[in-house]
This record gives C-alpha cells, sequence and structure tokens, in this order.
C-alpha cells in the first residue's frame, strides 16, 4: 500500500487518502511493490530508487527534505515538488497550512448587509471627479458643472444700475375732452334745450389718474356747498357743460384692481362707446381699457391703461 511522506497509508497511489499530500514513489512503494520489475520502491539489496536510476542500491547518500513542507527532494531538483520552494534558499518564517487542512477547513461565515453598512453614496463631487473610459478611446475627463452666476452688481443691468429689466407697472387714467361726434348725436335727438347749445371752440384734454375706492365726476354750481361731498374729478370748467349734473357718476374700483362706473340718478344720463341707450341707475358696468364714458352735452371721459 502507498505511503505518504507523513507516514500515512493512502489506498489511492497519487494523493494521500488522509492528508491529501502527493505520494512520492521513488522512496516508498508503487503499484509495482517494493523491487518489482519496472516498479519503484526499495530495490532487492534495500537501496532506494527507480531501478538503479539517480540512487544506485548501495547509495548511503541522505536524502534531503524540503525545509517547508519536509518533502523528500527527488534527486538534484531545484525545486520542491510539493510546495515549490527552491532548495538551497532560507525557509520563510510561516508555514504554510496543509494542503489537507485547507481542503477540509470550514469556510467562515458570510458577511451580511447589516455588518458592513449601506454603499457609500455618491455625491456629484465624487462623479465628476472621475475618468470615465470610452470604448475605443483614451480616458474622457467629465469636466465640473461651470459655477453659478455671480449676483447682480451696480451696472450689471440685472436687478440694478440704471438698465435694470423689471416688470412694468400699469396705471388707470381717464382722459376728459369736448367731443364733437357725441354733440352731435346729442343735439340730432333734439331736446327743449338743443337750440341754444354751442360746441366750444376750444377746449384743452387734460386727464387725471383713477386714486383710491371711489372717484366723485359731477359739475359744482354757483357757490360751493360746504356739507356737499367733495368731488375728485370737477368738471366745472371754463367751459363749463350745462348738461352735467352736480353728482353725475362715480367710478369704483372693483376687486381685482380694475373700475366700474355707476350712474346714481343724473338728470340726463351716462352712455358708453358711442351708445344712444343710457346704462341703468345704480348698476355699476366695468370699465376696459379704450371705453369711452359720455356725459353732458360734449364732455367725454375715455379710460386709458398707461405704463409707468
Amino acid at each position: 500500500m502507498p505511503i505518504c511522506p507523513r507516514g500515512h497509508e493512502s489506498i489511492a497511489d497519487d494523493f494521500c487518502d488522509e492528508c491529501g499530500r502527493p505520494i512520492d514513489h521513488g522512496v516508498h512503494g508503487g503499484p509495482g511493490g517494493p523491487g518489482a520489475p519496472g516498479g519503484h520502491g526499495v530495490g532487492p539489496a534495500g537501496g532506494t530508487g527507480y531501478n538503479g536510476g539517480w540512487f544506485s542500491p548501495t547509495s548511503t547518500a541522505v536524502t534531503e527534505h524540503c525545509p517547508v513542507c519536509h518533502t523528500p527532494r527527488t534527486g538534484d531538483w531545484l525545486y520542491c515538488e510539493a510546495c515549490g520552494h527552491q532548495f538551497g534558499t532560507q525557509a520563510p518564517v510561516s508555514v504554510p497550512m496543509d494542503p489537507g487542512e485547507q481542503l477540509f477547513r470550514p469556510s467562515p461565515p458570510p458577511v451580511t448587509r447589516e455588518e458592513v453598512g449601506p454603499p457609500p453614496m455618491r455625491t456629484d463631487e465624487h462623479l465628476f471627479s472621475e475618468q470615465h473610459t470610452v470604448f475605443g478611446s483614451g480616458p474622457v475627463v467629465v469636466p465640473p458643472p461651470p459655477p453659478p452666476p455671480p449676483p447682480p452688481g451696480p451696472g450689471s443691468g440685472l436687478g440694478t444700475g440704471p438698465h435694470q429689466s423689471s416688470q412694468p407697472t400699469y396705471v388707470w387714467t381717464l382722459v376728459v375732452h369736448a367731443d364733437a361726434d357725441y354733440f352731435g348725436r346729442v343735439v340730432g335727438q333734439g331736446g327743449p334745450d338743443a337750440h341754444m347749445m354751442r360746441f366750444p371752440p376750444y377746449h384743452e384734454a387734460w386727464s387725471v389718474r383713477l386714486d383710491g375706492d371711489r372717484m366723485r365726476v359731477g359739475r359744482r354750481r354757483g357757490t360751493p356747498d360746504p356739507t356737499a361731498a367733495p368731488l375728485e374729478i370737477d368738471l366745472s370748467g371754463p367751459p363749463s357743460d350745462p348738461g352735467i349734473s352736480r353728482l353725475h357718476a362715480v367710478l369704483m374700483r372693483t376687486p381685482d384692481g380694475s373700475w366700474a362706473v355707476v350712474d346714481p340718478g343724473s338728470a340726463n344720463g351716462t352712455t358708453l362707446n358711442g351708445s344712444d341707450h343710457a346704462i341703468e341707475v345704480n348698476v355699476p358696468v366695468d370699465l376696459h381699457a379704450g371705453d369711452r364714458i359720455h356725459i353732458g352735452a360734449w364732455t367725454t371721459l375715455e379710460v386709458r391703461l398707461v405704463v409707468v
């Protein structure tokens, strides 16, 4: 039965059944048995070798062993056939583990995700600092993102300076003027005093900005009444339009910031945009930019939305 270098008997003739070390057939018995023709092992005269090969039957040379694994050296081989150690050099301090022990050593338990913790998060700084390789080309360096623009300063044109960009602001205004077309329609309708009215030969248009919650429109007559509410838009003239009442109309601001007109009960009524039909008394009518309010005999109030 074959015997390994450590003296274990083995059924297999290539590696020891107990420790797994390779079996040296030149020293220990082989398949042919000791002294068998063509076999290897101990010869008839008690010598060792391959039937008078490297060592003669009468050789008294001492077999050299590997200082690492203690395997007998085969002939004048430079390296150990078991562990590969080079004969003639100093053996390492630590002796490697026996192959058989390595084969049957239980493996360590697996490391779970909870023990090592979550993988580190990749940040933008790490992402843009790496080099990415494209197939067929060299390393491509991804440049970092450009820095944010500096805050606007004086003279930059962004928020400050003489050329700053901002949202436009709109204000509501009224342009007051004598309207010849409207006067012609009033005279054409006929009335007790139509033949006595004359259109003013000269009237300079003027404007007023709508402000507050309401603005009263009318014409003062004679001595001002100290008990009467003041008129925000006084149309007393000159020239004085005889068809305008003391309180002819009221302009009121709506919740959305626009304006509406109300006729509180004037003597001659209020019309819009060239219509021959007066608006209802005490019923607000929404106004839009470009609307024309006609009151009296020739006065027109044109609504405008002006950018400031």
